[in-house]
């Protein structure tokens, strides 16, 4: 169906018209349904970040670095010492607790097709390989902060740091050096 000029602009004015006289009522419930969500954000940040600050004392080995990150010393047979990071989300809203440990920074990468081809089939489930927007290279896994227990928090990190250890054995011929 075709429409003349003046019928294309009648509908669009009329379109104009209906946006702005139900803008008002939308914008009100939209600002009281923040409201609510954001202050329940608040409470599920609140009770992620205790449950977090809990098993990270029960873990014994990790020091707060800066707000919502920690680190944790481990040391594997190939990679040697590293660092397991935990980074909670929840004061931003997001429910994810992300455990990472960097395998090696960009400068120390011979980046390959064979090297990208082993990372690839290194991803697995739980644990993701990243390359970050620096050019370092991590092995990370996410926890949903909302429904994690001890256990599933412990699995994750020790996992994470075996997993490290793995990968960096796998590459390691890839790589100029090793991290700290």
């Amino acid at each position: 169906m075709k429409f003349t000029k003046n019928t294309q602009t009648a509908i669009l004015i009329a379109t104009m018209v209906l946006i702005v006289l139900f803008s008002g009522p939308v914008s009100a419930q939209k600002k009281d349904s923040e409201t609510k969500s954001s202050s329940t954000v608040s409470a599920n940040a609140k009770n992620i970040e205790n449950k977090l600050a809990q098993f990270l004392k029960k873990s014994g080995g990790f020091t707060k670095v800066i707000d919502n990150m920690w680190t944790s010393p481990f040391e594997g047979k190939s990679i040697g010492k590293f660092d397991v990071e935990v980074f909670s989300s929840a004061s931003i809203g997001s429910d994810l607790i992300l455990v990472s440990v960097t395998i090696a920074e960009k400068k120390d990468i011979k980046l390959s097709q064979d090297l990208l081809y082993k990372l690839l089939k290194f991803s697995a489930d739980r644990v993701q390989v990243t390359i970050t927007s620096n050019g370092d290279l991590i092995v990370e896994s996410d926890i949903n902060g909302r429904l994690m227990d001890w256990q599933e928090f412990n699995e994750a990190v020790q996992q994470l740091a075996s997993a490290a250890d793995l990968l960096h054995d796998q590459i390691k011929k890839d790589l100029t050096s090793t991290p700290k």
